[in-house]
């Protein structure tokens, strides 16, 4: 009898069980983008299911790794896979696969490497402090403007030496013996030797020099002699003094 009301339980349980999966998908499946504007900014998408080409998806919703990165979305074309909560058609949810209408990115090592490829624009915000520490070599290419800004003070600690320099060829160059070099794109220069032979250079490279607007100028305290000065016997100074 017991035997009986056992097998009669689970008979019953059984039946529940198939009258609750009346009408849903219990398995994911794949699909194809079809709409990526979601109204609502929600990050939703539809997709047309190989089964039925021909017919859109309710809104699917996105299954994210982080709650603060937002990728972009999926394009229209490209498939992903479908995941349905409680199984409800309804309530469904999408994820990015890898397969040949997906490829992969192109990396170097695909166990060790990170690859972005980012369509759009990126914005990163940072409500603490960013602290980043490379190894190997920082490459960064350009292909418009950078600005910075930047509220306090900015400083740069290099163990060696560091270049600016335009494709003019102006630069200013400061080394690890502690010279500083300004140079600009025809040759002129200014060098202040540091501790190589603390000599201070500067080579004008055929070129003159023009001080506008200075009320004197000094070396060593002592005013320097200029065209047009008076001298003491009251005779005017008419040759360059060099």
């Amino acid at each position: 009898m017991n035997e009986i009301f056992k097998l009669w339980k689970q008979s019953e349980t059984a039946s529940q069980i198939a009258l609750d999966t009346v009408n849903r998908v219990s398995y994911p499946s794949l699909g194809i983008v079809t709409n990526n504007e979601d109204p609502e900014g929600r990050r939703r998408i539809k997709v047309a299911l190989p089964s039925n080409p021909n017919l859109e998806s309710d809104w699917l919703i996105r299954i994210s790794s982080h709650p603060f990165i937002d990728a972009p979305l999926p394009p229209i074309g490209q498939t992903v896979i479908i995941f349905y909560i409680d199984g409800l058609e309804t309530k469904g949810a999408y994820l990015h696969i890898i397969n040949d209408t997906n490829p992969a990115l192109d990396k170097g090592d695909p166990v060790k490497d990170l690859f972005e490829s980012i369509p759009g624009d990126k914005d990163t915000q940072i409500q603490g402090s960013l602290n980043t520490q490379i190894e190997g070599t920082l490459n960064t290419q350009i292909q418009q403007t950078e600005d910075r800004r930047i509220e306090d003070n900015l400083t740069v600690d290099c163990g060696s030496r560091i270049t600016l320099q335009t494709d003019s060829g102006a630069s200013i160059l400061l080394t690890e013996f502690g010279e500083v070099i300004v140079t600009d794109s025809v040759g002129r220069s200014i060098r202040l030797g540091g501790g190589v032979d603390n000599l201070n250079q500067f080579n004008l490279n055929g070129h003159s020099i023009d001080i506008s607007n200075a009320s004197d100028l000094t070396i060593n305290g002592t005013s320097v002699v200029v065209v047009g000065a008076d001298t003491s016997d009251g005779a005017t100074v008419i040759n360059k003094g060099y």
